[in-house]
C-alpha cells in the first residue's frame, strides 16, 4: 500500500466467509462509519476520512465505554434480517451496548469506535493507517503478532479504528474434525456435524450452489425459529439511526 500509494485496501482469511445481502449491507455501513467517525464536508472514501482501520470480521470486538467523551456516536440497524439471532463461538471481547438508546436486542446491529477485538477474518486499512502500522511493527520493540498488535494500537490511541457487531465477516468452519481449523495450533476434542460460518445468517459459501445456478432464494444456516430464506429480488437492507451516548449511561456489569 505505502509503496504504490494505495488510499486504501481490504485484507480476509483465506476462509473467510460474507453474508449473500453484502451489497445490500455495505451503504449502509458506509453511512455508519461516516457518521460514527465524525465526518465533515464531502468524504474521498464512502467511509468517510477519519478512519485508519475498519475491522469488520472479527470473533468480538469492545467498545470504549469506560471513555469520558460526551456524546459518544454510535450508528444502530433496528430489526436486521441479517443478524444471528444465535451469535455463538464468541472467543474474544463483547461490546457493551446497555445504553437505552442503543435499544440493543438479537436483531440489533451496531457500528462504533473499536476497542479491542479479535480475529481477523476482514478489514480495511487507510494509507494513513498503513503508514501507521508499518511505523510501529518495524520500529517498536513491543511489537506483537499483527492480531494482537492492531488490538493494542485501536486501544492504544495509535490507529483509528472502527467496527461492526455482529461482524459483516466470519470464518467458514469446515464439517469433522475440528483440528483443520488452524494450521497453528492442534484445537483437538471438537468434531462439527456440518460446517458453518461464524456469526453470519446467509453465508456464500452455504448457498454457493443458489447463487451459481441463479436462484433468488437464499437460506439461514441456522434453524432456530427465525426468518429462514431471503429473497434477494425484493430485499431491502433497514436503515439505521445514529445515536449519541454519554459516558453516565452505560450498566456496569
Amino acid at each position: 500500500m505505502v509503496k504504490d500509494q494505495l488510499q486504501s485496501a481490504f485484507i480476509m482469511e483465506d476462509d473467510a466467509d460474507w453474508d449473500v445481502t453484502l451489497r445490500h449491507q455495505l451503504p449502509e455501513i458506509a453511512k455508519g462509519m461516516q457518521y460514527v467517525g465524525k465526518q465533515s464536508g464531502t468524504p474521498h472514501s464512502p467511509y468517510g476520512d477519519g478512519w485508519d482501520m475498519l475491522w469488520i470480521g472479527h470473533c468480538g470486538a469492545s467498545n470504549k465505554q469506560d471513555s469520558d467523551e460526551v456524546d459518544q456516536p454510535y450508528y444502530v440497524v433496528d430489526n436486521d434480517p441479517t443478524v444471528p439471532a444465535r451469535q455463538e463461538d464468541r472467543r474474544g471481547p463483547a461490546p457493551n451496548l446497555s445504553p437505552e438508546s442503543i435499544g440493543y436486542t438479537n436483531t440489533t446491529r451496531v457500528l462504533y469506535k473499536l476497542n479491542y477485538a479479535r480475529c481477523l477474518f476482514g478489514y480495511a486499512l487507510s494509507l494513513r493507517g498503513a503508514y501507521r502500522v508499518l511505523s510501529v511493527q518495524s520500529l517498536d520493540q513491543n511489537s506483537h503478532s499483527v492480531d494482537r498488535a492492531y488490538s493494542r494500537m485501536c486501544s492504544g490511541h495509535v490507529l483509528a479504528c472502527y467496527t461492526v457487531s455482529p461482524p459483516i465477516f466470519g470464518s467458514k468452519k469446515p464439517a469433522g474434525d475440528g483440528t483443520r481449523d488452524s494450521d497453528r495450533v492442534a484445537i483437538g476434542g471438537l468434531v462439527r456435524d456440518k460446517a458453518e460460518t461464524l456469526d453470519i445468517k446467509f453465508p456464500v459459501l452455504h448457498n454457493y450452489w443458489s447463487l451459481v445456478t441463479g436462484e433468488k432464494k437464499v437460506q439461514s444456516q441456522f434453524s432456530d425459529g427465525e426468518i429462514g430464506e431471503v429473497d434477494l429480488s425484493t430485499f431491502k437492507y433497514p436503515k439505521g439511526r445514529a445515536v449519541k451516548v454519554q459516558p453516565d449511561q452505560f450498566t456496569i456489569a
